[in-house]
């Protein structure tokens, strides 16, 4: 088989697993003197009333069904700001008496209240898009306050955009790369054909870009032809369009402020992210089409017959949602103890995908799912997403190693032993090395 094929990669940021995680922590970071006043938009039409039956059928729904802290904490939050006591809304106070943490509780120590905040205005954002998209009444907690904001739906403006908070870590580095080393072990396998599989010379491929603050946004097209990246280019971040047979590359009209691009299985259209919708755009026509809304993006799937599969926010199940647009459809379930579902990948069949779920170590790991809506098989343990390759392997990392494991897409099944070290490779210490060498295959696979 091919060997010694190396490439480098930049670790950006360390990946910790945790059920409470740093990049949770640092984007929801409140300090007492961020604490704001409520607002109250349209007050006259908002009486307590209103803004109580909208709690009640918030927290009746399916998103805050399974979510005990989240519906304790948005009770105490709309509670305390109705009865006058918003001022009370700080961390110790949410952490000892709205989270039970009691009196001894230390926010210095415990981030608690930080990420539980965090997680409720995810939640919060989730039931608006789908659920309460036609609710009256809108509860909102902001950025940098424990606060409730209270809003008229006809008084709030349409055109603002949430921020999206769209977090890289070494693992998606790393498996972004695999993505790209296993396309062109293939590429190049199909095109010297099976006589010239033997030990090869070490081969490099560099793509110059544009600066860009979001390095892991690139994606290889399925025929192997094209990669698609975020960059930055006289002040306009959008998507740029590099053919493997070529030296340049051109940005794409109509994708500013694009991240996480996936491809259509044809590689004639890629769908992204942007502004807090999810688009596609095709690359023949150059025009872009809106799919479906997507607050804060944690990748994308796009399969044979023109389903997309994507999660809302980070913390929401899957939703699937056709290529030409229309009202998504929940796909996956969280179950107890499951934080979210995210990074979905389509196998083979068109049918099934695999998806990483992120919550505690008993419930957390890779899954694989079926677009009819049956109940989800977990395969194994891990840090973060797994790809499949076309090999027949699920790679994966797990406690900083890279492991490939034989799986089977039509019976749904590992197959096999486990390989690390020897067979892929170890990653080391990110704390002790941001820049990363990586092998490929060196034995058979």
């Amino acid at each position: 088989m091919l060997r010694d094929i190396w490439f480098t990669f930049w670790a950006h940021s360390d990946f910790t697993d945790s059920t409470v995680s740093p990049d949770e922590i640092r984007r929801s970071e409140v300090t007492e003197s961020h604490i704001m006043r409520p607002l109250f938009m349209d007050s006259t039409s908002l009486p307590s009333t209103a803004v109580l039956e909208e709690l009640e059928k918030i927290l009746s729904g399916s998103v805050f069904r399974n979510a005990g802290r989240s519906s304790r904490l948005l009770r105490f939050v709309v509670d305390e700001t109705l009865n006058g006591r918003a001022d009370r809304l700080k961390d110790y106070t949410l952490g000892a008496e709205a989270l039970g943490r009691g009196d001894d509780f230390d926010p210095r120590t415990d981030p608690i209240a930080r990420v539980e905040a965090s997680r409720l205005r995810s939640r919060l954002e989730l039931y608006y898009a789908t659920e309460g998209a036609s609710d009256p009444v809108i509860i909102t907690l902001p950025k940098g306050s424990y606060v409730p904001v209270f809003e008229n739906r006809i008084a709030r403006s349409d055109t603002a955009s949430p921020k999206t908070f769209w977090r890289r870590d070494r693992l998606v580095w790393t498996l972004v790369a695999l993505i790209a080393l296993f396309a062109a072990v293939e590429s190049l396998r199909v095109w010297r054909g099976p006589s010239n599989l033997v030990s090869g010379p070490e081969m490099r491929l560099d793509i110059t870009t544009p600066p860009t603050t979001d390095p892991v946004s690139l994606a290889i097209s399925p025929d192997g032809q094209k990669i698609v990246f975020v960059a930055t280019s006289q002040g306009r971040t959008q998507l740029w369009l590099r053919p493997l047979d070529s030296a340049s590359a051109h940005p794409l009209a109509g994708t500013d402020y694009a991240s996480a691009p996936f491809w259509s299985p044809d590689s004639h259209s890629v769908a992204f992210f942007a502004e807090g919708k999810l688009r596609r755009i095709d690359l023949d026509s150059g025009f872009v089409e809106f799919v479906a809304r997507s607050i804060v993006p944690a990748g994308g799937a796009w399969n044979q017959d023109g389903m997309i599969l994507f999660p809302i926010v980070p913390d929401s199940p899957l939703f699937k949602v056709s290529a030409k647009g229309g009202e998504p459809a929940r796909l996956t379930q969280l179950e107890p103890h499951q934080t979210g579902h995210r990074s979905p990948q389509f196998l083979p069949d068109g049918r099934h995908f695999l998806y990483y779920a992120m919550g505690s170590s008993e419930v957390r790991g890779i899954y694989v799912g079926d677009l009819r809506g049956d109940r989800s098989q977990r395969l194994l343990d891990a840090d973060g997403p797994a790809v499949y390759a076309s090999t027949g392997h699920l790679l994966f990392v797990r406690q900083g190693t890279l492991f490939a494991q034989n799986f089977d897409p039509v019976s749904l099944k590992l197959i096999a032993k486990l390989r690390s070290e020897n067979g892929l490779g170890h990653l080391g210490s990110a704390a002790n090395r941001k820049r990363q060498g990586l092998s490929g295959c060196p034995n058979e696979l």
